[in-house]
C-alpha cells in the first residue's frame, strides 16, 4: 500500500485551507498597511480631495463586505456537501477579489471534491502565480500533479517550497511520501533522514514514523525490521503516537507475531484508553478464540468510537445471546432496529431471543415482520409454526405456513412443513397432495421426494411409494433413509426379502449402530423365520432406541416368536408405555392379551421404525 494518498491530502488541504480562512478577518489576502482601516494616507494631501478619498473608502469597504458574504455562503454550502452552489459563491467571491490566492485555491479544492480536475488544476495554477510563497496553493497543485501521474510537475512544487522554507515540515513529508509512490524507496528516505534532523520536538516522531512507513513499503524482512526500530523511537518520543502504535502492530501482525500486536495495543489501552485499530483488531481476535467476554469489552470500545456501527451492535448481541445474557441482547437488538427496521436478519435474531425466554406472542411479531423477501423469511415461518404448535394452536400454525407457502412457492421446507402438519392431524391425503406439488417443483431434491413417499405410504399407495423410492435412491445411491424405508416397505410386505436384506446391509453401511436400520435388519430377519439374528438385531437396536415404541414392540414379537414368552410380555408393556397413538395402542393390547391366552395373532404389516 502506497504512503501517498491523494484523497487524504485533498482531505487535509481542504481542512487547511478552512482554518486558514477563517482564522483570518479578511478573505482577500491584503496586508494591513493596505487594507480599509489603515490611516497612513502615502501621497501627498493636495492629489486627492475629501470626497474623493472618502469615496474610495466607500467603494473598498463595499466590495470587501460583498466578497465576505459570498465566500462565507460557499463555505456553508460547502459544508452542506452542496458543491455544485459553494462552487458558484466562490467564483462570485472572485468578481470582488480576482487574484486572492485564499480564495483561488479554495474554489479548486472544491472542483476538486466535484470530480472536477482539469478545473481545479488551472485555478490553483492561478494560486500559485498570484502569490508563489502561498503554501497551501503549492501542496494542493502538488497533490493535484501527483494524482495525474505527473510526478516532475509535482515534486517540482515541494522542492519549491523547500526553497522557500528548508525546515518546511509539509514539503519534506509530501515530497518524500511522492517519492515512495514512485518506488523511489532510498530516496524517499534520504527525504525524510532529513526531516528527522530538522524536525522540532513536536514533530519529530512523525518524522521516524514516515520513514518507518518507507522500510515497510519498500518491503523484506531486513526492512520491516528497520521499521519496527523506527516506530519504537517515535515511541519513545511520543508513547501516545496512535499512527506508530497501529502501524507497528500491523508490522507485527505480518510476521505473525500475534503476541506482540496483542501486548502493544493492550499497553497503549492501559496508558491512554482504547484505540480504535487496537480494539478492532482484538475484538476479532477474542472472537476467533471464542473468548467471549474479552471480544465483548473490546466491541464496547469499538462502538464508542463509532455509535452508529450496526455490525458492531450485531456483534455484541449475539456474543450477549451466547453468554445467555438475554434482557440485553435484546436491548441491543432493539436499538439495532431503531436506526434500521428493514433487517430481517437481526427482526430473527430478536425472535428467537424472545422465544427462549419464553415471550411467544412477542416472539410471534418479530417473526410475522420478517420481510417475504428475506432469507431468514422461511425459518421465521418455521418458527411461528412450531411456537403456535407448542399453544396447541395447530390450525394457526396450519394457516401460517400455508400463507406463507402462498407468497413464497420457492422454498422446499414449507412444502414440507405444511405436509408434516397435515400428517400429524392425520390428514394425510391432503399431505400427499402437497407433496406431491412439491415433487414438481423441486424434481431433483431428495428430501422432498423423500417425504412424498413416506405420505405415499400413509394413504396406502404402496406401489407408488417403491417406486418413489427408487427413483430418490437413483438420484442418490447413499440416501440413508431412503435405502433404510424401501428395505423395510419391501420385508413389511413379505416379498423380496434379499433384495430388502441388500439394501439393509447398505444404509447400515453407511450409518453404523443406527437403531432403526438394526431394526428393518432385524423385522427382515423375523420375516425369514430366523429368530435368533431377528433377536440379535432387534435387542441391538433397543440399545441404540431403549425410548422407541415401535423397536420395543418388534423385539417383543420376536421374543414371542422364539417362545420367550416372559421377556415378549415385558418388551410389549414397554412398546405400551412409549406409544400415544390410538390405533397402535390398541394393537399392542391386543398382543399382551394373547400373550395371557398363549395366541398370537397374525402380525399386521406397519410402517418403518424409522417413521
Amino acid at each position: 500500500m502506497s504512503i501517498y494518498n491523494p484523497k487524504e491530502l485533498m482531505k487535509s488541504l481542504y481542512i487547511v485551507c478552512l482554518l486558514v480562512t477563517l482564522s483570518s478577518c479578511a478573505v482577500t489576502g491584503n496586508n494591513y498597511k493596505n487594507s480599509i482601516f489603515s490611516t497612513k494616507n502615502q501621497a501627498p494631501e493636495s492629489v486627492f480631495s475629501a470626497r474623493e478619498v472618502s469615496g474610495k473608502l466607500i467603494d473598498d469597504v463595499h466590495l470587501k463586505t460583498k466578497g465576505d458574504y459570498h465566500y462565507a455562503l460557499g463555505e456553508s454550502l460547502s459544508l452542506d456537501g452542496d458543491s455544485k452552489r459553494a462552487i458558484e459563491e466562490f467564483k462570485m467571491t472572485l468578481v470582488y477579489d480576482p487574484k486572492s490566492p485564499v480564495v483561488l485555491t479554495r474554489l479548486a479544492a472544491e472542483y476538486l471534491r466535484s470530480g472536477l480536475v482539469n478545473e481545479a488544476l488551472e485555478e490553483v495554477q492561478a494560486a500559485t502565480k498570484a502569490d508563489p510563497t502561498y503554501k497551501e496553493a503549492r501542496v494542493l497543485l502538488g497533490g493535484i500533479y501527483s494524482s495525474l501521474k505527473m510526478y516532475d510537475e509535482s515534486e517540482e512544487q515541494y522542492v519549491e517550497m523547500l526553497k522557500q522554507d528548508p525546515k518546511s515540515y509539509e514539503a519534506y513529508i509530501y515530497l518524500g511520501a511522492l517519492l515512495a509512490e514512485q518506488g523511489k524507496f532510498n530516496e524517499s528516505k534520504i527525504v525524510f533522514k532529513k526531516l528527522v534532523k530538522v524536525a522540532d520536538n513536536d514533530n519529530s516522531h512523525v518524522a521516524h514514523y514516515y520513514l518507518a512507513r518507507v522500510y515497510h513499503e519498500q518491503g523484506g524482512l531486513k526492512n520491516e525490521n528497520k521499521a519496527i526500530k523506527e516506530l519504537e523511537k517515535a515511541l519513545t518520543i511520543k508513547p501516545d503516537h496512535k499512527e506508530s502504535v497501529t502501524h507497528l502492530a500491523r508490522i507485527y501482525q505480518e510476521q505473525d507475531r500475534i503476541d506482540k500486536s496483542i501486548e502493544i495495543f493492550l499497553s497503549y489501552q492501559d496508558r491512554y484508553g482504547p484505540l480504535e485499530q487496537g480494539a478492532a483488531f482484538l475484538s476479532q481476535y477474542y472472537l476467533e478464540g471464542n473468548q467471549l467476554d474479552k471480544a465483548l469489552e473490546q466491541l464496547q470500545f469499538l462502538e464508542g468510537f463509532h455509535p452508529g456501527d450496526l455490525s458492531t451492535k450485531t456483534k455484541m448481541a449475539l456474543i450477549l445471546v451466547e453468554r445467555k445474557k438475554y434482557e440485553k441482547a435484546i436491548d441491543k437488538l432493539l436499538a439495532i432496529l431503531k436506526v434500521d427496521p428493514t433487517l430481517d436478519k437481526i427482526r430473527f435474531y430478536l425472535g428467537a431471543v424472545y422465544e427462549e425466554v419464553n415471550l411467544s406472542e412477542n416472539a410471534l411479531v418479530q417473526y410475522n415482520e420478517v420481510n417475504l423477501g428475506s432469507d431468514y423469511f422461511p425459518d421465521a415461518i418455521l418458527h411461528s409454526a412450531l411456537i403456535l404448535q407448542k399453544l396447541e394452536r395447530e390450525q394457526e400454525a396450519l394457516d401460517k405456513v400455508s400463507e406463507g407457502l402462498q407468497k413464497r412457492k420457492d422454498i422446499p421446507e414449507l412444502y414440507s412443513l405444511k405436509a408434516s402438519l397435515l400428517s400429524e392431524a392425520r390428514a394425510y391425503k391432503e399431505a400427499s397432495i402437497v407433496m406431491t406439488e412439491a415433487v414438481k417443483v423441486f424434481p431433483a431434491n431428495t428430501d422432498i421426494r423423500y417425504m412424498h413417499a413416506t405420505m405415499l405410504d400413509k394413504v396406502g399407495s404402496k406401489g407408488e411409494t417403491i417406486a418413489e423410492l427408487e427413483k430418490l435412491i437413483a438420484q442418490d445411491p447413499e440416501h440413508v433413509q431412503a435405502l433404510n424405508y424401501l428395505a423395510y416397505t419391501y420385508a413389511d410386505s413379505g416379498k423380496d426379502l434379499n433384495k430388502a436384506m441388500k439394501l439393509a446391509k447398505i444404509a447400515n453401511k453407511l450409518k453404523p449402530n443406527d437403531a432403526y436400520i438394526l431394526d428393518t435388519i432385524g423385522w427382515i430377519y423375523f420375516k425369514k423365520g430366523n429368530m435368533r439374528m431377528a433377536i440379535q438385531n432387534l435387542e441391538k437396536a433397543h440399545r441404540f432406541k431403549p425410548d422407541e415404541s415401535i423397536v420395543a414392540e418388534h423385539l417383543g414379537d420376536a421374543y414371542y416368536k422364539y417362545q420367550l414368552t416372559a421377556k415378549a410380555r415385558i418388551m410389549y408393556e414397554k412398546a405400551l408405555e412409549l406409544e400415544n397413538e390410538g390405533f397402535k395402542v390398541d394393537r399392542i393390547k391386543t398382543k399382551l392379551t394373547s400373550i395371557k391366552e398363549q395366541i398370537l395373532k397374525p402380525i399386521n404389516s406397519r410402517m418403518p421404525a424409522s417413521n
